[in-house]
């Protein structure tokens, strides 16, 4: 399975495969969602999240107590954003996340640069 994997990450881009010990992949968003929360409430050491839309919902609002939670614990909280992904949402959870110490960026803020 890992070989065609493989091909389909690096034909058409110019990324490169970073090495890993295991493989996961989740057909459906509810699956997907219910284990990025184990794992981020599993977090010990860093939280490095990247998404292309971080919307207020109810997601994002099961996500913010575990995050902060993880922060108060000792663990670096990251997170970026896509800007323009994210133009037309609310940024409320996020100016939260940064009051409270979680480092916040969004990825590309100047149009003149896309």
């Amino acid at each position: 399975m890992a070989v065609p994997i493989q091909r389909a990450i690096t034909s058409g881009n110019v990324s490169a495969l970073l090495p890993a010990s295991s493989l996961e992949l989740f057909n459906d968003g509810a699956h997907k969602f219910r284990r990025l929360k184990e794992d981020l409430a599993a977090a010990r050491r860093f939280i490095h999240l990247q998404y292309f839309i971080w919307e207020q919902d109810r997601l994002t609002a099961e996500l913010v107590p575990i995050l902060l939670d993880r922060l108060a614990a000792g663990v670096e909280v990251r997170i970026m954003y896509d800007w323009l992904g994210c133009i037309s949402f609310r940024k409320a959870e996020l100016r939260q996340l940064g009051r409270a110490g979680v480092e916040v960026r969004a990825d590309v803020t100047d149009l003149l640069r896309i």
